[in-house]
């Protein structure tokens, strides 16, 4: 048995306590720990300033404006916006923000989530699975030395 604790780096308290079977498949426990990876970068750069999540929100778990749904979203949250209801935890990230002067309660849970990064540079992660979409493509710099994907040449 593993325990998995999930915190929150701004409140400095313990959000979740999961004690994890370690006969339970490989690609589960990766998941999880990928779902982790997320919640503890994000955690560490929100409080840095305005922070860009890149996202597939065509997946159904994704709640945000119809018009909006495309694999290659980029949603800005951040501490700093007239809405002070900024939320992160396993089940994701949400705030409620404007669209076209219309509030809406967005939530991108982390298995949707396929990029972070400070929207003024500097600090940036990228989560390579196997399902992250051809067509998707995420300019920042990042901090894990790996060249920035090349932008998509075709017309």
């Amino acid at each position: 048995m593993t325990e998995v604790i999930y915190v929150d780096f701004l409140s400095k308290k313990v959000v979740k306590r999961l004690n994890i079977d370690d006969s339970s498949k490989e690609s589960e426990k990766e998941l999880e720990q990928s779902d982790f990876d997320k919640l503890s970068f994000f955690s560490q750069i929100i409080a840095l300033g305005r922070v860009s999540v890149s996202c597939d929100a065509t997946k159904s778990c994704v709640q945000l404006p119809e018009r909006l749904r495309k694999p290659d979203l980029t949603v800005t949250f951040s501490h700093g916006f007239k809405t002070d209801d900024l939320l992160y935890n396993d089940d994701g990230i949400s705030q409620t923000l404007d669209f076209q002067g219309e509030g809406f309660k967005v939530l991108v849970p982390f298995e949707a989530i396929k990029a972070i990064a400070l929207t003024s540079g500097g600090q940036g992660r990228t989560w390579k699975e196997d399902n992250f979409p051809k067509e998707m493509t995420f300019h920042t710099s990042v901090e894990s030395g790996a060249p920035s994907p090349e932008p998509d040449k075709r017309a």
